[in-house]
C-alpha cells in the first residue's frame, strides 16, 4: 500500500489472509486441545473474526488504565513503529524527489533525535525498576 503497487495487492492480500487463516486455526487446535468441551462451548458462543461488544463495559468496569504499565510494555513496539514512520517518510521523499527532498528528509531524520532519546530514557526507567508497579491487580493481567 505504502508503493500503490498493484502485485502487491494481488499478492499480498491473499497471502496475509493465508497467514492469519492458519494463526487462527493453530491457535483453535492449540486452545482445544488445552481446554477442551470449554474451549468448544467457549467457540460456539463466539465469533471468531468480529468481536461482540455487548457487555464489554461491564467487562472493564473494574479495570484500572495505568500509563506506566503501557510505557513499560509497549515502548519498544511504538519505537519501531515511529523508526519505521520516519524511514519510510525519508526513503519516499528521496525517491521521488531526490536532491529537491533536501531539507524535508534532513528535518525528518532529525525526528530520530526526540525518539531515540524518549525510547533510551524509558528503558532506563524500566531497567532501573522505577517503571515497575507491584499493585497489578489479576483484572489487569
Amino acid at each position: 500500500m505504502i508503493f500503490n503497487a498493484p502485485l502487491a495487492y494481488i499478492i499480498g492480500i491473499p497471502a496475509i489472509c493465508f497467514i492469519y487463516a492458519c494463526i487462527i486455526l493453530a491457535e483453535e487446535n492449540f486452545l482445544r486441545g488445552k481446554f477442551g468441551a470449554e474451549y468448544d462451548a467457549y467457540a460456539a458462543r463466539v465469533n471468531r473474526m468480529w468481536p461482540d461488544f455487548r457487555g464489554f463495559s461491564v467487562s472493564v468496569k473494574d479495570m484500572n488504565f495505568r500509563w506506566k504499565r503501557v510505557f513499560s510494555k509497549e515502548y519498544g513496539t511504538l519505537f519501531g513503529l515511529l523508526l519505521a514512520a520516519i524511514g519510510l517518510r525519508s526513503w519516499s521523499l528521496y525517491w521521488v524527489m531526490r536532491e529537491a527532498a533536501r531539507k524535508e528528509i534532513i528535518v525528518t531524520l532529525l525526528m530520530l533525535i526526540p525518539t531515540i532519546l524518549v525510547y533510551a530514557c524509558i528503558r532506563v526507567l524500566k531497567k532501573t525498576g522505577r517503571l515497575d508497579e507491584d499493585d497489578y491487580s489479576t483484572v489487569d493481567q
